[in-house]
């Protein structure tokens, strides 16, 4: 029997793996970690010449005019959010295979949640895209309970006072 992936599977799986690695052995910041594992496993799998594909980072954000205002909007958003991504795996007693840190502290602590005020966020998001050295940038602004007043101020708030920043 042959088991046969696409090549973009290959690359989300050849990822996946250096994730799980990154888990085991690193205090590293996945966001830096990560991508560079990945390129060095990419290399080794496909010749040092060989042109990298676009690496991008994800982020769950909150921007508001305080700090404090952001994380009470993202954290309870964060919890309901992980319920929800948990929940197949738990229904069928399944372990499951991603890793998503189960509270909003530890999703925080690893950079994958970043809140705050504009330039609290822009300043997190500068130095995280410039340590990981990634290509794009996706933000995650609807997630979990997060009211849809709050995610159109933080969309223009990210337009008006973020993305200038990465131009």
């Amino acid at each position: 029997m042959s088991f046969w992936l696409s090549g973009q599977a290959r690359l989300i799986l050849l990822f996946a793996v250096c994730v799980l690695l990154w888990m085991v052995e690193s205090v590293v910041p996945i966001y830096v970690y990560g991508p560079h594992r990945f390129r060095r496993a990419f290399h080794e799998h496909h010749g040092a010449s060989a042109k990298l594909p676009l690496i991008g980072m994800t982020r769950h954000m909150v921007v508001a005019d305080s700090d404090a205002e952001a994380r009470a909007l993202a954290e309870p958003a964060y919890l309901m959010w992980v319920g929800a991504m948990r929940y197949l795996w738990d229904k069928h007693g399944v372990p499951m295979t991603i890793h998503l840190p189960p509270t909003f502290a530890m999703a925080e602590e690893l950079g994958i949640c970043v809140t705050g005020t504009p330039s609290t966020v822009r300043d997190k998001l500068l130095a995280q895209c410039k340590a990981a050295d990634v290509s794009y940038f996706l933000c995650r602004l609807a997630f979990g309970n997060v009211p849809i007043a709050a995610t159109l101020k933080s969309v223009e708030l990210i337009k008006r006072e973020i993305m200038p920043a990465f131009a």
